[in-house]
Parts: C-alpha cells; sequence; structure tokens
C-alpha cells in the first residue's frame, strides 16, 4: 500500500512534465466533485504544520501544494477560456424576447398541495 507521501509525490509530478494532461485532468475532477474544491483545499493546505503532521508529510512539501494547485488551476480556467473563444461567460444581447407562445416570465407553483 502507498502512502499518502508516495500519492504527493506522484501528483507533483503530474503539475510538472505533463502539465497539460494529467494535472488538468485532476484540477478538473476536483472542479466536477464541487466548484470550491479547490479553494477549500489550498484554504487547509495554509496550515502545513497541521496538514504536515496529519499526513505525515514534510511541512515543505504540504507548502508547496496551494501554489501548485493555483498555478494549475489558473491554467486550467485559460485553456477553458481560450476554448470558449476568450468569453469567461454568455452576455445577454440586452433586448427583451417575448416567448412566442404567451407564457409569462414565471410560473405558478403548480404542486399539488397537502
Amino acid at each position: 500500500m502507498r502512502t499518502f507521501s508516495e500519492y504527493m509525490d506522484t501528483a507533483k509530478s503530474l503539475f510538472g512534465d505533463n502539465k497539460d494532461t494529467q494535472a488538468k485532468a485532476v484540477i478538473r475532477s476536483g472542479i466536477n466533485l464541487r466548484p470550491d474544491f479547490w479553494d477549500d483545499f489550498m484554504s487547509i493546505t495554509n496550515d502545513s504544520e497541521g496538514v504536515s503532521q496529519l499526513l505525515d508529510v514534510p511541512k515543505e512539501k504540504v507548502s508547496n501544494w496551494a501554489s501548485l494547485v493555483k498555478d494549475a488551476l489558473e491554467d486550467v480556467q485559460a485553456t477553458d477560456n481560450e476554448e470558449k473563444g476568450g468569453r469567461s461567460e454568455i452576455l445577454g444581447t440586452g433586448e427583451d424576447i417575448e416567448d412566442p407562445k404567451g407564457h409569462p416570465d414565471h410560473m405558478d407553483d403548480l404542486r399539488p398541495t397537502p
């Protein structure tokens, strides 16, 4: 069985040479779990002393994790923005368009009452 330290060594290598493939896959996996996953991870690893003791990993390694994740996260976001044509979100046209079937802007709650 591998230790957590060995897993983190593997993860560190992911953020090195194969940055464009494996590291981005790991980052996207975290984002898919929960959009704030990596923010929480970086927040927790700010306590490098505590994380070091908890996981039996040298403090020096733990102290680098947040910056490694931040760099990889920025790379993923930049790649995603490029793939969207440089747009980070869909912008509205500013026009109010009516529903051709005449439905109101809101729907009444049609759930049965108990």
